[in-house]
């Protein structure tokens, strides 16, 4: 499932947060939010199944959504990337660094994988 800029970087709010929040909220807490797209993100990502309204509470003199994400960030994270192999996705993310970065980068990685490779 595909999904814009917008509903991330909501989503990313919604998972950091310790409790649902809602529309003003995420407003606040995103830089540069416009409350009009907060909340039409927000249909857009209950639309797609991605949040789901916890509650509903007075918030001032009106009533007032609150939501939290219905998948966990690593979930998200790995049906993004369910269809690659893990040396297509390295591949992918080593080829946009400078030599020294890269390097730096494949001795984490081996020693992650070497880490992985002694427990199991």
């Amino acid at each position: 499932m595909k999904i814009r800029s917008k509903e991330l970087e909501i989503l990313k709010i919604l998972w950091e947060s310790e409790r649902p929040m809602n529309a003003k909220e995420i407003s606040l807490t995103g830089e540069g939010m416009v409350m009009s797209t907060v909340q039409s993100t927000l249909r857009s990502l209950l639309k797609k199944g991605l949040i789901q309204v916890e509650d509903i509470v007075h918030s001032g003199t009106v009533l007032s959504r609150r939501y939290v994400p219905t998948i966990e960030q690593e979930e998200y994270i790995n049906k993004q990337f369910n269809n690659l192999s893990i040396s297509n996705l390295l591949g992918f993310l080593l080829g946009e660094n400078n030599q020294r970065e890269s390097e730096e980068e494949i001795d984490e990685i081996i020693k992650l994988l070497n880490n992985r490779k002694n427990k199991g």
